[in-house]
């Protein structure tokens, strides 16, 4: 089920008239009202549109979805819930494209996602927009300079008050289902996309965090900070259903169970019987067990976090 924000229509033929309603919605399009929150007169000039802002906020604070046209008054009006604020400094925002798509796109649609991508070329102070030099020292590969990030920094500062600023790098905790969540949390995001050798100590002064994404090395902070940015949005509310986290790998310290659709039987290939037994009960246990043997054998590390989780007792 789910809560939407629309318009119903309560006018005469010759002279419509529209309350602004919550509703809670099935997947057959009924549903019943549950507040009605404002009008909309479309023959008044210039047509009116009028709700109360601190129950649309309400609303979408708890992931109620507003239709396009109700959307647009909406934002109109200047009436929007933006959940996280997420500010990227980079020196190629044109690789994030991909965050313009899917569950991503979405969540920025319903406004609880704000991104923001900073050029950091343009916070240089040289006529040629450098951002890197050599390192003192000596050796190979440059560093990004402190002066363009500081900059950057304190200028987004002053739009994302109460951020947490990360700098992605491989000295950083790495990044788990459990430090998401914690970010998730946070009223905004600065992510500071490290490049070349890395960047100018003096950073660090400005950073809250830094945050790795795994033992390898790639060409710069751009990939960590969409892994974040997509790790993070999915625990918003709103964004998903709240079953639908529950069902993700790392949940609760656990693998995923495996998965199947059609055809049955694919070359020899067969279905679990339990799971086409229609038995919840039966499947909900096949599935848990599942995921604890995964678990144990896949990730032995992961599987100690969850016995410990339990009381310290082995689940298998």
């Amino acid at each position: 089920m789910a809560t939407k924000i629309r318009l119903v229509r309560k006018g005469k033929r010759n002279r419509p008239f529209y309350n602004v309603i919550v509703v809670s919605e099935e997947k057959d399009g009924r549903g019943d009202v549950i507040e009605i929150i404002g009008h909309y007169d479309p023959l008044r000039e210039p047509p009116v549109f009028e709700v109360k802002e601190d129950r649309v906020l309400h609303w979408l604070k708890v992931g109620a979805q507003p239709s396009e046209t109700v959307r647009s008054f909406i934002r109109k009006k200047g009436i929007f819930i933006s959940l996280m604020r997420i500010d990227i400094i980079t020196i190629f925002p044109e690789i994030f494209s991909p965050l313009d798509v899917s569950i991503l796109k979405r969540a920025r649609e319903k406004g609880i996602l704000e991104l923001h991508l900073w050029n950091l070329r343009d916070f240089s102070r040289d006529k040629h927009k450098k951002v890197d030099d050599a390192a003192y020292g000596g050796g190979k590969g440059m560093v990004l300079a402190c002066e363009p990030i500081f900059l950057a920094v304190e200028e987004i500062k002053k739009h994302n008050t109460e951020s947490l600023t990360i700098l992605t790098g491989p000295q950083g905790k790495l990044l788990s289902q459990e430090i998401a969540r914690k970010l998730a949390t946070e009223k905004g995001l600065i992510i500071i996309c490290g490049h070349y050798e890395g960047v100018d100590e003096r950073v660090k002064t400005v950073v809250d965090c830094e945050i790795s994404i795994g033992d390898y090395v790639l060409t710069g902070g751009e990939l960590p900070a969409m892994v974040m940015v997509d790790c993070i949005t999915r625990l918003l509310p709103g964004v998903l259903p709240e079953e639908a986290q529950r069902y993700d790998s790392f949940f609760d310290c656990l693998l995923d169970w495996p998965c199947y659709t059609r055809p049955e039987n694919f070359r020899g290939l067969k279905v679990p019987e339990v799971l086409l037994s229609g038995n919840h009960e039966m499947i909900k246990q096949w599935r848990n067990k599942q995921a604890i043997d995964r678990t144990k054998e896949r990730r032995p590390d992961l599987y100690k976090l969850f016995v410990n989780k339990k009381g310290g007792q082995d689940a298998s």
